[in-house]
């Protein structure tokens, strides 16, 4: 929790992380969607950092951009081609709701920060957003982005 506040530069509360909790378990009976929720709540994610550390041959740097540290934060948010699937995914969830999101790690990574969003499209944007965090992790070491058909096939 501590490390998620550190690198989105805001105090997360700790009555969202609980809400957090609980949401994921009641939202659906599917195991992928609350194991996609666990895995980026706990930071489950071997990085290119993490792996660096284990093995110093291995480089640190990001898969994807191969230019900056390869944290979680910086692969699944900070990441030049991170940017670009979030700004996809944000494009087209415009299309479908009518108004934009916030463009912020918390909504987009952890399903929080609901508030801007109109109270009946709340669950329908939890789906989407976890569609395309679930299609992104298996984009997870290639140098590519997955595409936005991907991520509409998922919400299917």
């Amino acid at each position: 929790m501590v490390k998620w506040a550190v690198n989105i530069n805001r105090q997360i509360e700790l009555e969202n992380w609980e809400y957090l909790w609980t949401n994921a378990i009641k939202i659906s009976s599917c195991t992928q969607l609350k194991e996609n929720v666990f895995k980026m709540i706990t930071r489950w994610y071997m990085t290119p950092q993490i792996l660096a550390k284990m093995n110093p041959q291995i480089s640190s740097k990001c898969w994807k951009c191969k230019e900056k540290e390869g944290t979680i934060y910086h692969i699944w948010w900070g990441c030049k081609m991170a940017r670009k699937f979030w700004e996809e995914i944000s494009i087209e969830i415009r299309k479908i709701l009518k108004y934009s999101l916030p463009k912020c790690p918390e909504l987009f990574l952890l399903s929080l920060k609901f508030e801007n969003i109109i109270p009946e499209d709340r669950v329908l944007v939890w789906y989407m957003l976890i569609a395309a965090r679930i299609i992104y992790a298996r984009y997870w070491k290639p140098e590519s982005i997955p595409k936005k058909e991907e991520w509409k096939r998922k919400m299917i």
